[in-house]
């Protein structure tokens, strides 16, 4: 049955197509424009540009961190260098990019050569460049690039890419290793570093513009197998492969109604080592990625259509991704889901009111092998009201996100889907003060709900422990003078989450004050934070000072520095305990920039001394 709703599906999917492709090639240019497109037209008025210029800047961050009577909760020294500049030669740009982080567990001090070691095994490095010249675009390095949001998009690679755009002709490929899709290491202590040992094949080739367009992708990743080593005695992680094929197009029609569609089929093999099947699929053939025992096949779409009025916006969308979807070539999705939503937006700018509203069902077990269905109503909206000296805005939301758990060894796994839903209330009131040296008073105001719950349980309903319930609320004063003086900051907050029948609320306030000083050049702030945290075992207390200071010098150099201290007394169960951590950042930045004219000019001025002192 699920083969016919996805036979039925594709055909829907393709009538689709069909319409925005045909739409496309009846408003596009002549196919033979091509051929203006020659590498000595490429080059036309190459030497027009500046010979040589340059400009980025160069940064250098340490930190220290010291925790007192408990253990690090952080690396002892951590320091990086990143580097953003742009060569251009001509008119060929070359913008370069650079990140290396580094930290060592045992600090001693700056000059100990083990520490210096240490600090170099952990390390995270990202070096790039993207030099482009007319439609010519290139991708060296550590790089990113978005091909469509079903097959890759957001992955950063390291390897090589290109993107060719002769008029409405584009071309995008790109070839390297992309990370594991594993969960980031959450704490502090560690450095996130992507283990790189994918490799990844992506080629899209469209025609188009803004206006209309279509594109064919192509993505094929795959592990290293030779980074895999297998453990009878364990449980193993075996090597994957992947191959995507997608489709994406849009056109615009009376210059107001906006269609878009997008439609994907992934082939994904869990293990890339089982016996291999033989099973025709047209689509993902065996030459490119082998069939076997742990491949599947699922398929994705999206699209909808806007029509926009003066004033006003309506229009529709939908969503369908199939369970188990999921590509080498995007970190996340949230799969066994349909989504079919309406949406409207409207401007009354007499009033200085703007409200946009969606409104749609959503359902998850697609395919009928989940013991339960969730068929429930999504919403989502916002409005945005301003008179004078008055703003206030409010959202709403609700979707759902798919978690896997293990309940029991007899049931394998089961999926729960959990759905969230979030408020959000905003407002903020402005008085300016009387005659040319009043000042500035700010006050506004936040406050927030998200309710976490899970509709299916094997347990049956729902029941109050299932979810849980966050409530944020903050409320703040400013003090901005006209001139150059003190300004100051009072703020109080609240917040309360409640999970599993356990209620845990906290109090703060806070005051900073911050100058400019000596002519701008020192900027200078002071932040200090107290809190309280309270439930039926917790007790706990917490002082947060923070003071932030930066110099800036001529010729594009500027340094800051940041001192945090944090002192936390804890009680909790009648077991007591403090703790005094203290943080000291230091960065260095330097901006440059210099064109031909101007490096000519050193070196004459450098002839004329030398021409002096002779």
């Amino acid at each position: 049955m699920e083969q016919e709703r996805t036979t039925d599906f594709c055909k829907r999917a393709s009538i689709l197509f069909m319409l925005v492709t045909c739409t496309l090639w009846a408003n596009a240019q002549d196919l033979g424009d091509l051929g203006k497109y020659k590498p000595k037209a490429l080059f036309e008025n190459f030497k027009q540009g500046d010979p040589f210029a340059i400009a980025g800047g160069i940064g250098i961050n340490t930190k220290y961190y010291e925790s007192f009577g408990a253990s690090d909760r952080q690396s002892p020294f951590t320091w990086s260098v990143n580097a953003n500049i742009n060569l251009s030669f001509y008119k060929i740009n070359m913008p370069f990019s650079m990140v290396f982080s580094a930290q060592n567990r045992d600090f001693a001090h700056p000059f100990n050569p083990e520490g210096w070691k240490e600090n170099l095994r952990n390390r995270f490095v990202r070096v790039g460049a993207s030099p482009f010249y007319k439609w010519v675009k290139l991708h060296l390095g550590h790089r990113t690039m978005d091909f469509s949001s079903l097959t890759y998009s957001g992955q950063t690679f390291l390897g090589v890419g290109t993107e060719l755009t002769p008029g409405k002709f584009r071309i995008s490929a790109m070839y390297g290793l992309i990370p594991t899709s594993e969960p980031r290491d959450l704490a502090v202590f560690e450095i996130n570093r992507e283990v790189f040992n994918r490799r990844a094949t992506t080629v899209m080739v469209g025609y188009g513009d803004n206006t209309h367009s279509v594109d064919l992708i192509f993505m094929k990743a795959k592990d290293k197998e030779e980074e895999f080593q297998i453990n009878s005695d364990s449980i193993s992680i075996t090597p994957q492969e992947n191959m995507v094929i997608g489709l994406q197009g849009k056109t615009v029609l009376f210059k107001k109604l906006a269609i878009q569609a997008e439609v994907a089929s992934s082939a994904y093999s869990m293990n890339s080592l089982a016996p291999e099947v033989t099973n025709r699929q047209i689509l993902h053939p065996n030459f490119i990625i082998s069939r076997n025992e742990s491949t599947t096949y699922t398929i994705a779409a999206k699209g909808g259509w806007k029509y926009q009025g003066k004033g006003f916006n309506f229009g529709m969308d939908y969503e369908r991704l199939s369970p188990g979807y999921k590509t080498m070539g995007a970190y996340y999705f949230n799969d066994d889901l349909q989504n079919i939503t309406a949406n409207t937006g409207w401007n009354f700018s007499k009033i200085q009111l703007a409200v946009n509203l969606s409104a749609g069902v959503q359902n998850n077990n697609l395919d009928e092998t989940k013991p339960a269905t969730v068929r429930r109503v999504i919403m989502s909206g916002n409005a945005n009201y301003s008179l004078k000296n008055f703003q206030t805005s409010f959202t709403y939301s609700n979707f759902s996100n798919q978690v896997d758990y293990v309940l029991n060894p007899d049931l394998d796994s089961l999926n729960a889907v959990v759905a969230t839903e979030n408020m959000a209330l905003t407002a903020s009131y402005t008085i300016l003060g009387k005659g040319e040296d009043g000042n500035k008073h700010a006050i506004s105001f936040m406050t927030s709900l998200q309710r976490v719950s899970s509709p299916t349980s094997a347990n049956g309903p729902e029941t109050n422990d299932q979810g849980s319930r966050m409530l944020t609320s903050n409320l703040s004063y400013n003090n901005v003078p006209t001139e150059n003086g003190w300004r100051w900051t009072a703020r109080a907050n609240f917040n309360q989450n409640a999970l599993s029948g356990t209620t845990l609320n906290r109090y703060g306030v806070g005051m900073g004050v911050s100058k400019k000083l000596w002519d701008n050049k020192i900027n200078f702030r002071v932040d200090n934070n107290y809190f309280i945290t309270q439930s039926e075992i917790l007790n706990q207390q917490a002082l947060n000072l923070r003071v932030t200071t930066g110099l800036n010098l001529p010729g594009g150099h500027s340094v800051n520095m940041k001192v945090m201290m944090n002192n936390q007394s804890r009680n909790e169960s009648g077991a007591r305990s403090t703790r005094t951590e203290m943080g000291v950042t230091m960065q260095y930045n330097y901006r440059f920039q210099a064109n031909y004219e101007a490096i000519k000019g050193i070196f004459k001025k450098g002839e004329k001394q030398i021409e002096d002192a002779k």
